[in-house]
């Protein structure tokens, strides 16, 4: 056994693309070795190819021990290389990383495990023997006695089943469909455990296609037992190199031992009452997918002239996309954890635990899940791209927590939310340089510091800005009222309601210049109190029925009313006004006119007079058009085709409606191809190219990203 420590040594970092955004977003399967911690419990590292080849992802939270070259694949650790060999030359390595999550449990698997699986406070040892096609038999007996076939139930060949094993557990047989063990104690292997299909002698499979997948996890060790069937009392000698059924122990599947190590019973210590004969070599252990282990295990000793397993360990290359049952949701990997530069999502859930990211990205329809009080930090820009139809949610992991999702780059910091959910138990706290949240749903207390744009969103809880500059809140719903706490230059706040908060409506704190026009404040503590020494400008609101009064220390301006707002339903959520509303067409009058073209009503919900289609000649169906690429950055390409030769106006607006380039093309008959380059775009987020021909308009949608 080699155990002493040799020099540390620096070396060239040479880390693959392909693991540049994988490397803290997969589940602990996704690795062929995976360790918290290379001390064992003797105080002693354990060389990696030593004495046999290193294939598959190799990753530690601790230092890595290296002795020989037959490593094939990339080395990630936490700490640094440790070699025995300094003449080693190794290449996909990365040192310093941040630290892979290691729980104690996996509840994510455990809460779709079924059958439990109880054992009296472990008077009872579990078996589970699986019989292939045939499926899985069960069975209990008691806790230090011969085992025997006491059936405790038969399951059919599983597909995406999770058996949970309230205590220890025997393992062995031959494994069809998809299926995870779960044990709250120590996991033995007491026979070969491999896949339908795969080679006798070894084990192995080709991993394409192949449609079986196992998992096995302990909270404590998995452990193979010293019996004849994996070579008990030098069975691999004894066994002459025959059939395996003498010795070594074949190995389907994905092993992790949350809470001690993957090793093997029977050490030959001098303090074990069982000793072995001299030497005690049992064969090799064939495992063909993925280790973790709190701390690496013992599966060699020098003692006894030689104890325990060689080992042949190769990857299975399904784990780099699939993982067993219960540890991901529609085959993406979903757990992400530690240090990014940029996270561009993907569709599909991701769970979010102690992550912090320089950039957020996140398209329509993608799942949000936070888990824990520091669960998402991040520094410099936030991008999520809902929709009406695909909304983007926020929520925690498990019900009751209170996660946290945090901004907190201050100055250069961007946040654009679009169509974004954020559930009541998700606590927000963003501090940026500029924000722009549109047609989002916040039911949470939050706490916005930076320059705001908010246009059609909810708040289920009282809101606090804190802005140094601009501050411009539009047709938004506030159900906890509204606090303004900071220095803001020309804000305005324009056809809201504050509805029903336990405080006032609308608490101004500080402001510079302050413009509040349009509003409905009703039915709260309190209405507008301004605790400012100066007066805001004030007009045209409805504020009404608030418990300590309407306008306090405030003037109420110009055009202001204090009648009953006559909403839809107010008590149960519905804002809008009814034909009865006084506050129907007596906004401000230098307002933007109503959809409907007459007088701004008060409020965020305007009232519909005459419902008016906008007449626009259809866009016929030889034209159409197409960008390149999405997202774009600095530069992009436009193929046109039309059926004749024309001029075009084409245009770049942002979700405002305001200009930002504008030109014209020459259009040939057929196709037409354009490159816009240089395009003055200050912040990152959804644009529009308008192109105008014949009296019709197109639209396309962009999205930039410097």
């Amino acid at each position: 056994m080699k155990s002493e420590k040799k020099t540390y040594l620096r070396i060239i970092l040479v880390l693959l693309a392909a693991y540049a955004f994988t490397l803290y977003a997969e589940p602990m399967t996704y690795y062929t070795r995976l360790t918290n911690i290379e001390e064992t419990v003797l105080g002693e590292y354990i060389y990696y190819g030593s004495s046999d080849t290193l294939y598959g992802i190799t990753r530690s939270n601790d230092f890595l021990p290296i002795n020989g070259g037959n490593i094939h694949g990339p080395l990630i650790t936490s700490e640094e290389i440790i070699f025995e060999d300094d003449h080693i030359n190794l290449e996909d390595v990365t040192q310093n990383a941040e630290p892979f999550p290691f729980p104690e449990q996996l509840v994510e698997v455990m809460r779709y495990a079924a059958p439990w699986v109880p054992s009296q406070n472990n008077r009872l040892m579990t078996w589970i023997y699986f019989r292939g096609d045939q499926g899985i038999d069960i069975y209990q007996y008691p806790a230090g006695t011969p085992r025997q076939d006491s059936l405790f139930q038969h399951l059919q060949v599983p597909s995406n089943q999770v058996i949970y094993v309230d205590g220890d557990v025997e393992i062995q047989g031959v494994v069809a469909g998809q299926v995870t063990v779960y044990s709250s104690g120590n996991m033995f292997l007491i026979d070969n455990i491999q896949y339908v299909g795969s080679v006798a002698r070894n084990g192995w499979f080709e991993s394409q296609g192949f449609p079986h997948m196992l998992g096995l996890v302990s909270e404590r060790n998995i452990i193979i037992e010293d019996n004849p069937r994996n070579g008990k009392e030098n069975g691999w000698r004894n066994g002459g190199g025959g059939g395996p059924n003498n010795h070594s122990i074949n190995i389907n599947g994905s092993l992790i031992a949350l809470g001690g190590s993957f090793t093997f019973e029977h050490q030959n210590d001098e303090h074990e009452r069982f000793q072995g004969p001299e030497p005690d070599e049992r064969g090799v252990i064939n495992l063909k997918g993925s280790v973790a282990q709190y701390r690496r295990g013992y599966l060699h000793r020098d003692n006894h002239g030689g104890t325990g397993y060689h080992t042949n360990f190769l990857p299975d290359e399904r784990l780099r996309t699939h993982a067993p049952p219960g540890f991901h949701s529609d085959g993406l990997w979903s757990k992400i954890s530690g240090r990014h530069d940029r996270l561009l999502l993907d569709e599909g859930s991701y769970t979010f635990t102690n992550v912090f990211a320089n950039t957020l990205i996140a398209p329509a329809g993608v799942e949000l899940v936070l888990r824990g009080r520091n669960a998402l930090t991040v520094r410099d820009s936030v991008v999520i791209l809902g929709s009406e139809e695909e909304p983007v949610n926020v929520r925690t992991q498990t019900p009751g927590s209170r996660s946290a999702f945090h901004v907190d780059g201050g100055i250069g910091a961007y946040i654009d939310i679009q169509h974004a959910i954020f559930s009541d138990e998700i606590n927000v706290y963003f501090e940026f340089d500029t924000l722009k949240a549109t047609s989002c749903r916040f039911e949470r207390q939050l706490s916005l510091e930076g320059s705001a744009i908010i246009d059609s969103c909810f708040f289920g809880d009282q809101v606090t800005l804190l802005s140094d500059e601009g501050l411009h809140i539009f047709r938004s719903v506030f159900e906890g009222g509204m606090v303004i706490d900071g220095t803001a230059e020309n804000g305005e706040i324009t056809n809201n309601s504050f509805i029903g908060a336990r405080d006032d409506g609308l608490l101004l704190n500080r402001f510079n210049s302050l413009r509040i026009v349009n509003n409905i404040i009703a039915y709260n503590r309190g209405g507008i109190n301004n605790r400012h020494r100066e007066q805001p400008e004030l007009g045209y609101n409805c504020v009404f029925g608030n418990f300590d009064g309407d306008w306090m220390d405030c003037e109420r301006g110009a055009g202001s009313i204090s009648e009953n707002p006559q909403m839809t339903d107010h008590r149960n959520f519905d804002y809008s006004l009814n034909g009865n509303s006084p506050c129907i067409d007596a906004g401000d009058p230098s307002s933007p006119l109503d959809p409907d073209q007459t007088r701004a009503d008060i409020g965020p919900f305007y009232f519909d007079h005459e419902p008016q289609l906008a007449e626009n000649p259809e866009v016929p169906e030889e034209f159409a058009i197409s960008v390149f690429p999405i997202p774009f950055n600095r530069s992009l390409k436009v193929f046109v085709e039309d059926s004749e030769s024309e001029l075009v106006v084409w245009s770049i607006i942002n979700i405002r409606g305001q200009m930002i380039a504008q030109g014209n093309w020459s259009m040939n008959a057929g196709k037409n191809s354009f490159e816009l380059n240089n395009l003055n775009m200050n912040n990152p987020g959804v644009y529009f190219l308008q192109i105008k021909f014949n009296a019709c308009t197109k639209l396309e949608k962009l999205i930039y990203i410097p």
